[in-house]
Order: C-alpha cells, then structure tokens, then sequence
C-alpha cells in the first residue's frame, strides 16, 4: 500500500487550508497513495483561544469534514485526519479529534487526543 504524508502550515480560516488539503490529496492519489495522512490540526490552527471557540463546528455538522469526506471518495483513497478542532459533545471544550475517512467517504473510526497543556500540574 503506497501511503502519502501532506504537510502544510495551517492559517486561521479552514477556508484557506481546504483547497491546499484538496490539491495535495488529490496529487497523492495520482501518483497512487492508498493512504493520505493529514498532519495535526489541519482544519485551521487559531492562537486566540476565543477566536477558536468562535470556529467550533459540531463533528455531526462539521462543513470541513463534510469537505474532507467528498475528498476521500472523490479520489478513492484512506484519508486518515490527523486531528481536527471540533466542539465536544457534551461540554462547552473543543476536542482534537483524529479520524479515519474510507474510500466512499463514511468515518470509519476516531480517537480524540489528550493534551498535556489542558493538564493543571502541582509544579508548574
């Protein structure tokens, strides 16, 4: 199985970073990858934590993973998400969430990342 790494700069606006994703995918499965895998955070990466918030999509109604689905069927190909910004279910905290995407386009599978920085250490 041929299996493709992209590698990009996430900007703020997952407007900005979808047609990039789209190109660099599409390129991968030209030359035959089976398996294209996104990096960490590749929807958008936003410093301002509020500014964040405000970019929360449920992963239900997700447009940017809707757009990532038509991706992995449109080039027939594994597209495996290294982590997207997604609101959490139950709570008001955003996830990072790794997900697999199968070749007709349907999640097969997700793991939401522990972070250490969300993590309140006695020394520091």
């Amino acid at each position: 199985m041929k299996i493709a790494c992209v590698q990009m700069t996430s900007a703020c606006d997952p407007a900005d970073n979808l047609p990039i994703i789209a190109a660099r995918v599409k390129q991968a499965a030209e030359q035959s990858a089976r398996l294209v895998a996104l990096p960490e955070t590749c929807s958008f990466m936003e410093k301002n934590r509020k500014a964040m918030q405000a970019r929360l999509e449920n992963q239900a109604d997700s447009q940017v993973l809707s757009a990532l689905c038509h991706m992995a069927k449109e080039n027939d190909i594994f597209l495996l998400i290294g982590s997207m910004i997604l609101a959490a279910e139950n709570s008001d905290k955003a996830v990072n969430r790794s997900l697999l995407i199968a070749p007709d386009g349907t999640v097969q599978a997700q793991y939401d990342k522990i972070h250490m920085f969300d993590v309140a250490l006695e020394n520091g």
